[in-house]
């Protein structure tokens, strides 16, 4: 076998400012194996287009290595993928709603129905004239008052 491999390069630490919690510290990039400054312009040209490729190409492979470990445990615990992706998302994804030509509002069930029209309002805004002028003869509004359940 001779492929490369490569060890992951210990991370010294420098620590912050202490601002009254327990102390940071912040990771310091090892440095460059290869002195940029020395280079040729084309070969630093090829180096800066091909350091973006292998950066994506190990973060598909972790990304895979990591989806099939997931996918290992949860089937070894007998986790639908179903129930994984309700607790994978249960927080992160909005609540569907319902298609409405993009109108928010929710609908509010009628109050009171005109008996000679059939039209009826929900009590929620300015009164229709029908019912400001049955109000206005009747002195109340019982009269045209829904029956719950009996729309």
């Amino acid at each position: 076998m001779n492929e490369k491999t490569t060890k992951p390069v210990p991370l010294a630490t420098v620590p912050e400012i202490n601002t009254g919690e327990a102390t940071r510290t912040e990771p310091i990039p090892p440095a460059l194996p290869v002195d940029l400054q020395s280079l040729p312009d084309d070969v630093l040209a090829v180096l800066a287009g091909e350091a973006p490729k292998e950066l994506e190409r190990r973060r598909n492979k972790r990304e895979s290595e990591f989806l099939e470990t997931v996918r290992a445990q949860a089937q070894a615990l007998g986790v639908s993928p179903e129930r994984l992706k309700a607790a994978l998302f249960a927080k992160s994804m909005p609540r569907a709603r319902a298609a409405r030509d993009g109108d928010r509002r929710h609908h509010v069930a009628a109050k009171y129905k005109d008996p000679k029209t059939g039209r009826t309002w929900s009590g929620r805004g300015n009164a229709p004239g029908w019912f400001s002028e049955h109000v206005a003869a009747a002195g109340n509004d019982e009269a045209l008052r829904i029956v719950e359940g009996a729309v």
